[in-house]
């Protein structure tokens, strides 16, 4: 009994650590709203809105596409609200802060819908799948990149994109640890970042690097008319120590973070189109 005692006491001790450490989600009632009224929303070539479904998760829509990227447990996207849309839906890896199964049942939902995974998995047959070989895949008009790696003995890829009159860089965690400059991240940044002349948006994972050298690296090679960090997990603040500096050292690329789960951000003519505040932090999406 006192060993089972002692066992119940070191649980709830665990568990309260837990609720302790792991930072509540802020929700955005206004964003999510416009994400899942969708349809809505009408763009031209060159414009894009975005919104945050959380930790390394984004909803980007183009003119005439709607991707999805690693979607992450309670995304709070609703499949029926964007069922009339072309959807493609990029998965990097299989961590659970990437990858939530059952986005593979919308395609019981969404009659254009497309899957694309970053690695070879069972769970891939039947959809585009890369793996290590860096490969170029046309999906309609869209044309997709990749990069691979495996670090963590994670099979993984990141992508750049080029789909109606934009070119988006997603590095899922592809990145350096701590900021390292790893040689292959680095080889493999220099040869995606040839292939495409200027990049409008550019989704880079943040580690918490004093200096940040492999963000900042994938960012002078990039050179993004927009950066926005993430793998923020709750912690969306963090982003301003990145932000702060980058700011610094590349001051023809915006930087642009979420504070809350379902923010949106508007991209027209190479920037965000409504510059609200300094800080430059997420702010509802007003319909064009």
């Amino acid at each position: 009994m006192n060993y089972l005692y002692k066992l119940s006491i070191s649980i709830g001790v665990v568990i309260l650590l837990a609720l302790l450490t792991t930072p509540p989600r802020i929700f955005s009632e206004q964003g999510s709203q416009a994400l899942n009224r969708i349809s809505e929303i009408r763009l031209e070539d060159g414009e894009a809105a975005v919104w945050y479904l959380y930790h390394a998760g984004w909803a980007v829509k183009t003119a005439g596409t709607l991707m999805i990227f690693d979607y992450v447990p309670d995304g709070f996207l609703d499949p029926n609200s964007i069922k009339d849309q072309n959807v493609i839906i990029f998965i990097t890896h299989g961590h659970g802060d990437h990858y939530d199964r059952k986005i593979l049942d919308w395609e019981t939902l969404i009659p254009n819908i497309t899957y694309v995974f970053g690695w070879q998995t069972p769970e891939a047959q039947g959809h585009l799948a890369f793996g290590k070989d860096r490969t170029t895949h046309s999906i309609g008009p869209m044309k997709v990149i990749n990069i691979f790696h495996d670090f963590d003995n994670i099979p993984e890829s990141a992508f750049l994109i080029e789909v109606d009159g934009l070119s988006i860089y997603f590095s899922g965690d592809h990145g350096g640890w701590a900021g390292d400059l790893n040689p292959v991240y680095m080889d493999n940044i220099d040869y995606l970042s040839q292939k495409s002349i200027a990049t409008d948006l550019a989704f880079l994972s943040i580690f918490g690097s004093p200096t940040y050298d492999a963000e900042f690296y994938a960012i002078q090679k990039f050179k993004p008319h927009v950066m926005m960090p993430m793998h923020l997990g709750g912690n969306e603040s963090d982003a301003e120590d990145v932000i702060r500096l980058g700011q610094s050292k590349f001051p023809k690329t915006e930087f642009w973070y979420p504070l809350k789960q379902g923010d949106g951000f508007l991209y027209q003519n190479g920037k965000i189109s409504i510059e609200i505040s300094q800080s430059r932090r997420a702010f509802p999406l007003q319909y064009p």
